[in-house]
């Protein structure tokens, strides 16, 4: 990206380490300003609510890759990480423990509420924790490579136009 501002409006596949786990999905975040078709939260949240396909390859990838769909508010000027987003005053929208709880349908129902003024990210994650993903070895990169292919449909859906 050519500069922070511009990557935030981009759909995007990470991996993220903290001192217990790896994290590893599809992030897109949710401008608290105005946003154009530049952004792509803009194209994957309507074919979310619109496209049943996706919806249920989200509930497959819970259930078979152990890929977690949640949702996170922000309203400050710190910079953070998925790991760190709790700690530096991101909100959840639903409980992360078990995000399940809520149908698919009812956590993008949500996510179409996030405030005007308000940060927005969507998660696809999938947590490894740290002692597991070290056992692995370079068997781990087959793993996250395996689930974010899982993922291709969503970020598709949000890049393309």
């Amino acid at each position: 990206m050519a500069a922070y501002e511009m990557g935030s409006r981009k759909a995007k596949f990470m991996v993220e380490l903290d001192e217990n786990n790896v994290y590893y999905g599809l992030y897109l975040e949710r401008s608290d300003s105005g946003m154009d078709t530049t952004w792509d939260w803009t194209r994957l949240l309507p074919a979310l609510q619109k496209n049943l396909a996706l919806q249920e390859m989200i509930v497959e990838a819970e259930v078979e890759n152990g890929i977690q769909f949640l949702g996170r508010t922000y309203q400050g000027q710190d910079t953070f990480h998925f790991a760190d987003g709790p700690a530096k005053g991101a909100l959840n929208m639903w409980d992360e423990e078990n995000s399940s709880a809520l149908s698919v349908v009812e956590r993008i129902e949500q996510l179409t509420q996030i405030p005007e003024g308000k940060w927005g990210e969507i998660y696809f994650v999938a947590t490894i924790p740290k002692n597991e993903a070290l056992q692995e070895g370079v068997r781990i990169a087959h793993k996250i490579a395996s689930d974010m292919r899982v993922l291709l449909p969503l970020y598709t859906a949000a890049v393309q136009e």
